[in-house]
């Protein structure tokens, strides 16, 4: 669903950064924790992907309401 952009670019994204642990700002730690959480749960690849888009989705909205209020 959405922008194929945005689908494109968070598949990269967390493909090169978050799976291979490369960054270490304050949000990509609480996304490799939630990686390994869906990993010990048994999670694929692609499973965890989908999941850790989403969840950046949430997170990132979340911080976009945060700085508009």
């Amino acid at each position: 669903m959405g922008c194929k952009f945005c689908r494109v670019t968070f598949w990269q994204w967390a493909t090169v950064q978050i799976e291979t642990k490369t960054t270490k700002t304050g949000h990509a730690i609480e996304l490799e924790k939630k990686r390994d959480e869906w990993k010990a749960a048994g999670k694929n690849f692609f499973q965890r992907s989908g999941l850790l888009h989403g969840y950046t989705c949430r997170l990132l909205y979340k911080e976009l309401k945060k700085s508009l209020i």
